[in-house]
């Protein structure tokens, strides 16, 4: 035990005779199995290939058997002082970095710990709120939790909590139609299918419903009829005042041309392009806005679809006297530079129970050993 006794330290206070545990902290290795010990998720099997512990779907076989790559050795080795697979190391050395904490607050394979761990039997088995904290003590930390520890758990517990907001992504890729009376983008659909290169109707061109639609990087293909314009639509994340500058190409020699309208959901259309066979500047100097207006980019065919494939690289940028930048410091949306595919979904946060277990695993007395 690393207990200081008064007789032990008035005698030995530098601890040079050894009559005490020094306090140290667990290495890679030892945390990482302990994290997944104590959420009853570590696979004891012996031998085998080594496994990729670093990436989702996380293993759950002892750090040991971790792969180690020795020209790439992932970051999250570094992070932890793992010693270099290039040279020899006869010590490994120890350091105390913000990275750390910030793995161990915000990694998925420690918020998959912490609801694994009041997943387990005998957690979930305790009826009452004492009963989950004294089995969760006994199982992490191997005593009992006092009345201060007690406190502290109920008013961790009770603490009001809010889930965290949800932001659209500031491109959406559709299809729908123009109320020409209004001036207005009606029936918007997302298109479906995302094939790593373009948003479309379906895996195979032309698709049953949508035809030709289609919108990629650079522009894009509109399908046949009402109904079917293609709509790259932009939501506004604050109010202020933007520019809008680009440039629309039909670059086909064939066919009749495509026209391409900006519609605001707030001021209707605000302005309208044609392009056969050539190229055109759509500036526009001025839009104003408010936080979650629509702004949508609309082409469509112009009465045949054949040969209608356009680019059209769009610029939208707030003016630094209405809105400056946002909290991430952005002020610029470019068509080009932002296109992609779907975003991955985000993992669900942590329930009331699960955010108490996450801070009892991140506890100096789970990390040091004694």
């Amino acid at each position: 035990s690393s207990e200081e006794l008064p007789a032990g330290v008035k005698a030995d206070p530098g601890n040079q005779l050894y009559w005490r545990q020094n306090r140290r902290r667990l290495d890679f290795e030892s945390l990482r199995d302990t994290l997944l010990s104590v959420s009853g998720s570590l696979d004891l099997t012996s031998g085998g290939h080594a496994d990729d512990i670093t990436t989702e779907p996380f293993s759950h076989r002892r750090t040991v058997y971790g792969f180690v790559e020795r020209q790439n050795l992932p970051g999250l080795f570094r992070t932890f002082d793992f010693a270099s697979p290039d040279a020899t190391s006869p010590q490994r050395f120890s350091t105390t970095v913000p990275q750390q904490a910030l793995f161990l607050m915000n990694s998925p394979f420690v918020l998959e710990r912490a609801r694994a761990l009041m997943d387990r039997p005998e957690i979930r088995a305790a009826e009452s709120e004492e009963q989950k904290v004294r089995k969760l003590y006994g199982l992490l930390y191997q005593r009992k939790p006092d009345s201060e520890d007690l406190k502290l758990a109920h008013e961790f517990l009770t603490q009001p909590t809010s889930a965290p907001a949800t932001e659209p992504p500031p491109w959406q890729y559709g299809y729908g139609s123009v109320d020409e009376a209004g001036s207005k983008v009606t029936g918007f659909q997302a298109l479906p299918f995302f094939n790593n290169y373009s948003w479309q109707g379906g895996k195979e061109l032309p698709d049953p419903k949508t035809g030709w639609a289609l919108l990629n990087s650079e522009g894009g293909h509109p399908g046949a009829g009402t109904g079917f314009a293609v709509i790259r639509r932009w939501v506004a994340p604050r109010d202020g005042v933007i520019s809008l500058r680009g440039e629309l190409e039909h670059p086909s020699e064939r066919g009749d041309g495509i026209r391409s309208r900006v519609i605001s959901s707030r001021e209707g259309r605000l302005g309208e392009w044609v392009a056969a066979h050539s190229r055109t500047n759509t500036p526009i100097d001025r839009i104003r806005l408010k936080a979650g207006d629509v702004l949508d980019l609309v082409t469509d065919c112009r009465g045949n679809e054949g040969y209608d494939t356009f680019q059209w690289r769009v610029t939208l940028k707030y003016t630094k006297a209405d809105g400056g930048a946002d909290a991430a410091g952005r002020t610029t949306w470019q068509t080009k530079e932002d296109f992609g595919g779907p975003t991955a979904p985000k993992a669900k946060p942590l329930g009331g129970w699960e955010k108490y277990a996450q801070a009892l695993l991140l506890s100096n007395e789970l990390v040091f050993v004694d």
